[in-house]
């Protein structure tokens, strides 16, 4: 994945009903898939694709943040959920 790819990466994953937090200045996570149970296996399998077609994104852990961030869905220090 290239740097350039962030945003469309984050909203591809957004779109898919599975939520995307930075937490503090240097982590992210992918929270559990807000979506009906029956459509849980699809969902999962969208991310998983999502993130096979993007490619390893270990080296932009920090540009993931900060757009997360730039985008307000992140949880600071005291765990208050801003989006």
């Amino acid at each position: 994945m290239h740097k350039t790819e962030v945003p469309e990466f984050i909203d591809a994953i957004l779109a898919t009903g599975t939520p995307m937090m930075a937490v503090g200045h240097d982590v992210y996570v992918f929270a559990e898939a807000d979506v009906p149970i029956e459509d849980f296996d699809r969902v999962v399998n969208e991310v998983h694709g999502i993130c096979e077609r993007y490619g390893e994104r270990d080296h932009l852990r920090y540009d993931i943040v900060a757009y997360l961030r730039q985008i307000g869905r992140f949880i600071d220090d005291d765990h208050s959920a801003q989006h």
